[in-house]
């Protein structure tokens, strides 16, 4: 489940971005994070509109991600913070999530096989609320990275840490 509407989760990352508030905050993140797009959070996803007027529904952060992405306007993990800085999130700490957390104890499914070689970079630590960082890991995964990269999530109730590589993201790992 989703939430309220007691639809049928889409996706790993729904119960992470669920909630209009998320969905609102992550379609303005997406907009400035991305040319030639408006984006806007929908009642089961969200809209992306191209400046040439076309349009189209995404209801997981898999599809914005593969919608925005290759229009992503940073390209690295450095320039990615600073916009996420520039657009009110505080990346000196992690911020609280925009409302009570509903699924705390979620956690996306594991990983199908560990990454090969050196252990991943950990990036956009503490760079806001959970469903800001992991917009944009998601972006950068799907627009620039192709090294094996992780995201953090330490200050759930059930934490867990996100792994990426070759452009992909392939699922939780335990936290080291």
């Amino acid at each position: 489940m989703c939430g309220a509407c007691g639809a049928v989760a889409g996706d790993w990352a729904t119960p992470l971005v669920s909630g209009m508030r998320r969905r609102r905050r992550i379609a303005s993140l997406a907009t400035a994070l991305t040319s030639g797009l408006r984006i806007a959070p929908a009642a089961q996803g969200w809209t992306v509109q191209r400046s040439t007027g076309g349009m189209l529904v995404a209801s997981t952060l898999d599809a914005l991600a593969a919608a925005a992405a290759p229009r992503l306007r940073y390209d690295t993990w450095e320039s990615l913070t600073g916009a996420i800085t520039d657009s009110g999130s505080d990346c000196s700490r992690t911020a609280p999530d925009s409302g009570a957390e509903q699924h705390g104890d979620y956690r996306p499914p594991p990983a199908p096989v560990p990454v090969a070689g050196a252990p991943p970079r950990v990036v956009l630590t503490g760079c806001g609320p959970l469903h800001v960082r992991l917009t944009a890991f998601v972006f950068a995964v799907r627009g620039f990275e192709r090294g094996s990269v992780a995201l953090e999530a330490a200050d759930r109730a059930a934490p867990f840490r996100l792994l990426a590589d070759g452009g992909l993201v392939l699922g939780r790992a335990p936290m080291v």
